[in-house]
């Protein structure tokens, strides 16, 4: 049996990386392209603030290869407001709007919780029973 290892960072976006990973000069329209030629899957941090808009998700969509992932941070409403209790409709929400078609390739979500939280999965009372069931990537 083999296992496939998906490598990438947390963001693609970031100006210093000009001349140190990125070309010099790079425009921001054209990390992510060549991000993409070198990786193949990236951290949204977005996703932990608020939802990506349609039309942003669809140009990361078009501008990555087919089998990129992009891997979604689950959101503050989630982990932190919530700390995973009782949270069953804002994970179907988030779980709905990663399986659009506007939305990118998704990979695994992360769980980010705050660290004064003592939030698990076994403690979050109904979030095993209230997640969303259907294809794993």
């Amino acid at each position: 049996m083999t296992a496939k290892v998906h490598l990438g960072t947390q963001g693609w976006s970031y100006p210093d990386w000009n001349g140190v990973f990125y070309p010099p000069g790079s425009k921001q329209e054209d990390r992510l392209p060549f991000y993409a030629s070198v990786f193949d899957t990236v951290e949204l941090d977005t996703t932990f603030y608020h939802a990506p808009k349609g039309t942003i998700a669809r140009s990361w969509k078009r501008h990555t290869p087919p089998d990129f992932r992009f891997a979604a941070k689950l959101p503050r409403a989630i982990t932190h407001d919530a700390l995973l209790r009782d949270a069953g409709e804002a994970l179907v929400e988030f779980a709905r709007a990663r399986s659009s078609r506007s939305a990118p390739n998704s990979a695994r979500c992360w769980r980010r919780c705050p660290r004064s939280s003592r939030a698990t999965w076994s403690r979050s009372g109904t979030w095993p029973r209230s997640s969303p069931r259907g294809p794993r990537t």
